[in-house]
């Protein structure tokens, strides 16, 4: 990690925080140990996760089964808006909805809570 700041041209010193990310969260969704999750997400994103069109490992055997999503389906929230390929938007963002997700998730036991893949929920305190 020394190296790489010291190629960027920064200063530990200089460093207000520093956050180094490990395997352990891979591990805990791959084994499914850790906390309840719950997903938010904008239109057209819902069932991102059941689709999983992005890894198949056996694209040809006709008897594979894809793995149970990281998200129960029942746990997944949507809130309208949309962008593009390009990431112009397409419908706005409407986040009047966002406030009873939380209170929904935490009768559910979710315990953690995932943003996908709109940065504006991000930059909305969500």
């Amino acid at each position: 990690m020394l190296n790489v700041i010291k190629k960027a041209g920064l200063s530990v010193a200089e460093a207000d925080f520093f956050a180094h990310g490990t395997t352990v969260v891979i591990n805990a969704l791959t084994e499914r140990k850790g906390a309840k999750v719950g997903l938010i997400t904008t239109d057209g994103f819902h069932d991102i996760l059941e689709i999983a069109r992005g890894n198949r490992p056996d694209f040809f055997n006709l008897s594979y089964e894809k793995p149970t999503p990281f998200v129960e389906r029942y746990l997944r929230r949507v809130v309208p808006g949309r962008m593009n390929y390009s990431g112009e938007e397409v419908a706005p963002l409407d986040l009047s909805g966002l406030p009873a997700i939380p209170e929904a998730f935490r009768a559910d036991g979710v315990r953690s809570r995932g943003h996908l893949p709109d940065p504006r929920l991000c930059q909305s305190g969500a």
